[in-house]
């Protein structure tokens, strides 16, 4: 591990002379005394189970170390196959995989749901700027080894500025922080104290501290003894970070203001309420209420040697330390946080056994492949010595010995069986593989090994055995996020305390800016332009009160692979939903024009999957509304036709009238006179007949005997008479025989007589 903690105190009592007479030194060390003292058997543990994870064949770290030199002074083999790394990683890479978030609500006091959709925006751009995942990861990761890991809030300035920024820093070494024994919260949110002991380069701490550079504080933090090695004295200052809290007293009021009521510390009024007037009116208002409350201010002290160099506020209520805590127990008054390292330790030591002696066993038997006398091989050595290392295709040997002058049988040569392994160290193996995969809860499957399951649903309900068997250590790593929110919510109000504007980055990657305003009349405050486009968005990280959600859930890069994933499924079911549902799916897939390929996709959902075409009852009404339509234009379009044709047989019966007096004319030619005036009267008396000649009996008889002909009714000739022309006011003329150049009006049935030349 990085860093060696002090060592219990056991029987050591403090010397005050050790301590320089500083108080602050001096409390700190007799918190550590007793701190130590609570944690000393889990940390004598949590060292040792810190080893064995990392165990492997050149640290030896898995053999208990007798047995260790023993085995390796008389050359005999000392395995490490460290299987534990694997169970071990399964749940740290899971919690990788599938990373975890907390959801922010609002409670009140002017907090809507987007302004902490706006402090969940806040908390990721953290994240973001602090790399929290790898923050994350290496507490998990010390959680599962030792039972407990750690990671801190901190406040730097901003470059060029007097505006801090917060950011979430590792701790390395999870020994080195030494938290309150009194505390009782699995949260560690109700700690009074803590210490954390770091080591800070020495040109870095003498740039921080240049008056210090030649004052002789001490190597040994808190005088409690030597933990520096050679290189960390020569290169590293090691200092202790002291949190305590202290009781302090301020007034609570609560006041209405512009119609809502908002409940806060009295320092924090002038702020809100910028205008003198405004103060005067609510301190005067009988609704505004007071009262004391005892608050606690956290102090913290930098520790060098026995003395305290330095000092500060914290700004917020809380030590700034989160524990990501292992199956913690207090049993007959000791207490006790193993991790999932500790259970699997007798197995893993069972399987270095048992492959160690296998080993061993296998190589002590002998690895020669003949057995032969002498006088067999005689003359023949050289083919014999490399009989075990080539493929011949003959071994000769001598099969008679003519020793004394008589041939004797020599036995031939026998093959020796091949070295064998040991039956009792493969069972030992098998065993504990077994029984590190009940210690773990993590079996065959969990380690990729196939079975017998084939269908999806079989597939992952065996997955979900392990995840269960595992899920405390998911459980402790969300109640530290929780942790890690509330914290968050306590301290960005006094740190986010003047105007400023940050560009932050939304739930799906996006980011946006936004204004910090505490002197905003609302919690959130979003301008839009008149075509609908946000302009601008104000915060007041003031006003309102959060809190988190109960139970940490996915974030967003793992819902979103989860909707892939639903999603698909869905499609391949039903892929007409494709074009209803489709720009979701691609929206949510990790490519990089994803985004512009969804909305191309949505351009092409119908208005009412999208909830702006009209609805269920609106398109039930509008389809009757176009059934009467057509209903009513059939109906329209049949009368038309009908009055079509009564007046095309009208003007027929019209026009026969008219020829009837034409071929009056023609036979009364011949006995014209032959003077033109004569003419002219006869013709203008001929004409005049014509037009006042009464033709609606004729009609009338003439539609009587047509509808009995044709009772539902015909068509109408598309011309009133041969040789007739449609003018442009509509009527229908023919020429006048009687006199070249004019024509005559076809007058419809009950139009009144008249002529036109």
């Amino acid at each position: 591990m990085g860093m060696e903690v002090p060592p219990t105190p056991g029987d050591e009592r403090l010397d005050d002379s050790l301590l320089s007479g500083d108080p602050i030194a001096r409390e700190a060390r007799r918190f550590v005394d007793r701190a130590l003292e609570w944690e000393s058997i889990w940390r004598a543990r949590a060292l040792q189970d810190a080893k064995f994870a990392v165990g492997d064949s050149d640290n030896g770290y898995q053999w208990p170390g007798e047995i260790y030199n023993s085995r390796i002074r008389r050359s005999k083999p000392c395995l490490t196959i460290n299987l534990i790394r694997q169970h071990n990683g399964i749940i740290s890479n899971t919690a990788r995989k599938n990373k975890s978030t907390v959801k922010f609500i609002g409670l009140g006091n002017g907090a809507t749901q987007e302004s902490a959709n706006v402090v969940r925006d806040l908390h990721r751009h953290v994240e973001w700027q602090s790399m929290a995942q790898e923050v994350y990861t290496n507490a998990r990761d010390w959680q599962v080894k030792i039972g407990r890991g750690w990671w801190r809030w901190a406040t730097e300035y901003a470059e060029g500025t007097f505006d801090q920024e917060i950011y979430i820093l590792p701790v390395l070494d999870p020994l080195s922080v030494v938290p309150d024994p009194d505390a009782k919260q699995k949260s560690g949110l109700d700690m009074t104290k803590a210490l954390i002991f770091d080591d800070v380069p020495k040109e870095e701490f003498y740039e921080t501290y240049p008056e210090l550079r030649h004052v002789n504080l001490g190597e040994q933090p808190l005088g409690m003894g030597p933990t520096y090695t050679n290189w960390l004295g020569q290169h590293k200052v090691r200092v202790a970070e002291y949190f305590r809290k202290v009781r302090s007293q301020r007034e609570l009021m609560s006041f209405v203001h512009q119609g809502r009521r908002l409940t806060m510390h009295r320092d924090k009024v002038e702020q809100v309420l910028q205008s003198e007037g405004a103060k005067r009116r609510v301190l005067a208002d009988p609704q505004t209420m007071f009262r004391t409350e005892w608050l606690d201010e956290v102090e913290w002290h930098l520790i060098v040697g026995v003395k305290s160099i330095d000092s500060t506020i914290w700004p917020g209520r809380y030590i700034p330390l989160v524990p990501v805590k292992g199956e913690e127990s207090v049993t007959d008054g000791v207490y006790d946080s193993p991790g999932h390292t500790r259970h699997m330790k007798d197995a893993q030591r069972m399987f270095n056994y048992n492959a160690s002696g296998q080993v061993e066993f296998v190589a002590g038997q002998t690895k020669t492949p003949w057995l032969v006398a002498k006088e067999a091989i005689e003359e023949l050595e050289e083919d014999w010595a490399t009989a075990n290392v080539e493929n011949k295709s003959v071994l000769v040997w001598n099969y008679k010995s003519d020793e004394s002058g008589s041939e004797v049988p020599i036995p031939e040569p026998k093959r020796i069986d091949p070295p064998v392994s040991s039956p009792a160290y493969q069972e030992g193996i098998q065993t504990a593989l077994t029984q590190i995969q009940l210690a773990s809860g993590q079996g065959e499957r969990m380690m990729g090994q196939p079975g017998n399951e084939r269908t999806g649903a079989a597939i992952n309900g065996v997955r979900e055995q392990g995840d269960i068997a595992t899920f405390q250590w998911q459980d402790n790593y969300e109640t530290a996020l929780v942790t890690s929110g509330k914290i968050f919510i306590d301290l960005f109000p006094r740190i986010y305390d003047t105007k400023r504007v940050k560009m932050i980055l939304a739930d799906d990657g996006t980011d946006y800016e936004i204004v910090m305003d505490p002197g905003a009349q609302r919690a959130f405050l979003q301008e839009q332009a008149r075509d609908g486009k946000v302009i601008r968005r104000v915060f007041n990280p003031l006003l309102g009160r959060y809190d988190i959600a109960a139970q940490a859930g996915p974030d967003f890069g793992s819902k979103r692979l989860e909707t892939v994933e639903a999603l698909s499924v869905i499609i391949t079911q039903a892929p007409q939903l494709m074009q209803v549902i489709g720009d979701i799916l691609v929206k949510n897939m990790p490519f990089d024009d994803a985004q512009e390929a969804a909305l191309r996709l949505k351009r092409l959902v119908p208005p009412q999957a999208l909830g702006q075409g009209p609805s269920l009852a609106e398109q039930q009404m509008q389809a009757q509304l176009v059934a009467l339509g057509a209903a009513l234009k059939k109906a329209l379009e049949a009368n038309a036709k009908e009055k079509l044709r009564l007046v095309g047989k009208d003007q027929l019966r019209d026009i026969e009238a008219y020829k009837a007096e034409t071929d009056r004319m023609k036979a009364l030619a011949d006995q014209l006179p032959l003077d033109p005036e004569g003419l002219r009267k006869i013709i203008e008396q001929l004409v005049q007949d014509s037009l006042e000649t009464n033709v609606e009996e004729t009609a009338r008889g003439a539609e009587a005997e047509e509808q009995k002909d044709n009772p539902a009714g015909g068509g109408e000739a598309s011309h009133p008479v041969p040789g007739a022309k449609l003018a442009p006011d509509g009527n229908w003329y023919v020429e006048n025989p009687a006199q070249p150049g004019t024509h005559l009006l076809i007058r419809p049935r009950g139009a009144p007589p008249s002529a036109n030349p």
